[in-house]
């Protein structure tokens, strides 16, 4: 029969508290580390910017004195700045450092030469400041503020609403702008380019560290001793480990091949239903399953089934404990309470049970039922001359011809030493056809037995006694019925020795 075909279910179907989480925390990551980036600039630019500033200044007072003015503000700027990073507060000193200098190159057009003053030449390195130590909103906002204040000028020098009264500026002044915006340029695309570096470099080492993580884990995946395999959201096996290969008697290819919706297997034990019920809701699921894998492979395994998002997806990680020795040995156990350890046969504990639900049926359906008792005449004597290992043998031969000599249905038990038990069911209601039936089997049983067992270089030939007692299907003492037929065996071995 085809497997029957699955639909995977739609990605939705994925805890959203999983992936809202995961989102989340990654969010929260990329945030920390753009702020980490931005402080580490911040603190360099401004130590920079007070040198700069200082050094502008002296240098001007001697060449310019007129122009000293830019130093001294520059100068007088990056202190308050410093004043509350030292006080750790990064924020306001990006605010202290950025609007200050924002606003002051928008006024001074105001007072001297319009969109002719060779301040408005610093916007594009604000907006650079601004984007990168305050965010893009903040950039925007100022981009627009400058344009517009840009647009302001000119429309009122055009209309004629303002009159300039400051000359144009001088050569000098103009070589101190352009010195002024190439070094400052330089200083901050120099610290970005290294902050790039460095972050790249981070980037990388992360890299090579997952790899390393990841390169390990396959490892320990491959080598566990466990069996394991793990299965993609829509059902494909994406890994599998040498064990779990050898657990189903295939190769980690053909695992590798495989998808969950499509092996049969699966779906008949119920496996599947639980492998969907743990990408579904995402809990762990546990299951234990005896199958014959599609490989032909016959196994009795625990399956923890562990739901793992990745990408946005559940995964599943099973790990398929093999339980097949320990089911063994739990059978070899229980068959070791109910059964005699020399003939195999069922024990005196086990013999009750089946004439116990024996009774209930017979009394179901009004019929007849009966128990043979036998024990071996002159036993004792032939364990005592030629040893235990020659009576061994004889009861391992007469148990064997017991068994081929009733029908599939009817139980032969051992209750010790050389006592036998036969229990005959389904004899029908007519008590006397169930009395002739049981003679006729009990008369099979003296002759099987009676001919000649060969015990290693022995040939034995002996007899048997047997008690019988046939009842119908209302007794409630199945340890009572067996009193009974002992009772009858005793009685034809005393009438028998006579």
């Amino acid at each position: 029969m085809d497997p029957i075909p699955q639909q995977p279910p739609p990605p939705s179907a994925v805890s959203p508290s999983v992936s809202g989480q995961a989102a989340h925390a990654a969010t929260a990551t990329v945030r920390s580390r753009v702020a980490d980036t931005s402080n580490r600039f911040l603190r360099s630019f401004v130590n920079i910017w007070i040198v700069f500033g200082l050094v502008l200044w002296i240098f001007l007072y001697f060449v310019n004195s007129t122009v000293q003015y830019v130093g001294y503000v520059m100068f007088m700027v990056g202190l308050p700045a410093f004043a509350a990073i030292r006080l750790r507060r990064m924020q306001l000193a990006r605010q202290v450092l950025v609007i200050p200098a924002a606003f002051s190159v928008l006024l001074v057009p105001l007072l001297t030469n319009g969109v002719r003053t060779p301040a408005l030449a610093d916007i594009p390195m604000l907006l650079l400041l601004a984007g990168w130590m305050m965010g893009r909103r903040v950039m925007t906002r100022l981009a627009a503020l400058s344009m517009t204040g840009i647009l302001t000028y000119w429309l009122a020098e055009e209309r004629g609403w303002i009159q300039l009264v400051v000359p144009l500026r001088s050569p000098g002044m103009w070589t101190v702008e352009w010195f002024f915006i190439i070094g400052l340029t330089a200083i901050v695309v120099w610290f970005f380019v290294k902050s790039y570096e460095a972050e790249f470099a981070q980037q990388a080492e992360l890299q090579q560290q997952l790899a390393v993580v990841l390169k390990f884990n396959e490892t320990i995946l491959l080598n566990s001793p466990v069996p394991i395999g793990v299965y993609a959201f829509g059902g494909q096996c994406v890994a599998a480990n040498d064990a779990y290969a050898q657990l189903v008697g295939a190769t980690r290819e053909k695992l590798l091949a495989q998808n969950f919706h499509d092996i049969k297997a699966w779906q008949i034990t119920g496996l599947h239903e639980s492998c969907m019920t743990a990408l579904t809701h995402g809990a762990p699921q546990r299951q234990e399953v005896h199958v014959t894998s599609s490989f032909g492979r016959e196994v009795f395994v625990e399956c923890r089934i562990l739901p793992a998002p990745l990408n946005g997806e559940n995964h599943l990680l099973i790990q398929f404990i093999d339980l097949t020795e320990r089911k063994r040995m739990e059978e070899e156990l229980r068959h070791h309470a109910f059964h005699d350890a020399l003939t195999h046969l069922p024990n005196r504990r086990l013999l009750l049970d089946r004439i116990q639900h024996a009774m209930l049926a017979a009394k179901r359906q009004n019929s007849h039922l009966a128990v043979l008792f036998l024990d071996l005449n002159h036993f004792k004597r032939l364990n005592d001359t030629y040893g235990h290992d020659v009576g061994d043998k004889l009861l391992v031969q007469v148990a064997e011809r017991l068994r081929h000599s009733v029908r599939e249905n009817d139980t032969v038990a051992r209750l010790g030493g050389d006592e036998f038990v036969v229990l005959l069911e389904g004899l029908g209601a007519n008590p006397e056809l169930a009395s002739a039936y049981v003679v006729t089997v009990a008369d099979k049983l003296r002759q099987v037995l009676s001919e000649e067992h060969v015990l290693g270089e022995l040939k034995y030939r002996g007899s048997v006694s047997i008690g019988v007692k046939v009842f119908i299907g209302d007794r409630h003492d199945p340890d009572e019925i067996l009193k009974e037929a002992d009772k009858d065996m005793y009685l034809v071995k005393k009438l028998t020795s006579l």
